[in-house]
């Protein structure tokens, strides 16, 4: 009963404890609250010729431990961004301040993930869209994108529905050679 795998049953006798008539059986199994319970059993069929041939050995487990805490899970709220099935990440809240002219522009974009074999270990997103946001009323942790082109978004929901990262993104201006902008991830972790 302490959760260790027992050793293999020896082959049944006359003497064994547990016999079945016909087809099906019951046998016992002792097994305690919160402990895990692992049995391993063979059979054999007897009649006035004697035992046939042992069945393979068959293990089963009960498990009446006590399961570990679920973590915590991380709220999801209007500033959650959601990297998609496909990849594509929503952002739905940045702010980006403008130092030369004291003010605070918010908008929310949209990246899509772009393989570059030539990069194959680049995280590489390319931007698609932006949509300001004239009046923002957001009660959460807002993306920040820096005078550097760094983007930090502070919950990214990954398409599980359960897993949540953080991550930096870096304006990379050697791939933005193509009319496009790319974002590379240069850092991230989980929540």
């Amino acid at each position: 009963m302490d959760g260790s795998i027992p050793s293999n049953p020896s082959a049944p006798t006359l003497a064994s404890k547990v016999v079945a008539n016909g087809a099906a059986g019951n046998y016992l199994v002792l097994y305690a609250a919160g402990r895990k319970t692992i049995t391993n059993v063979c059979f054999a069929g007897y009649n006035k010729s004697g035992f046939s041939a042992a069945s393979p050995i068959y293990t089963y487990t009960i498990d009446l431990s006590t399961p570990s805490p679920s973590p915590t899970p991380v709220p999801i709220t209007a500033c959650t961004a959601t990297l998609d099935k496909n990849l594509a990440l929503h952002v739905p809240y940045i702010t980006y301040i403008q130092t030369a002219f004291n003010t605070t522009v918010s908008f929310s974009a949209d990246f899509t993930y772009e393989l570059n074999l030539n990069y194959p270990s680049l995280i590489i997103f390319k931007y698609a869209d932006l949509n300001m946001i004239t009046n923002p009323s957001f009660s959460c942790a807002a993306a920040t994108l820096s005078s550097a082109l760094v983007l930090h978004v502070p919950d990214v929901l990954f398409p599980d529905g359960v897993t949540h990262v953080w991550a930096d993104l870096t304006y990379s201006t050697t791939l933005s050679t193509d009319g496009n902008d790319y974002f590379v991830v240069t850092n991230y972790g989980n929540l």
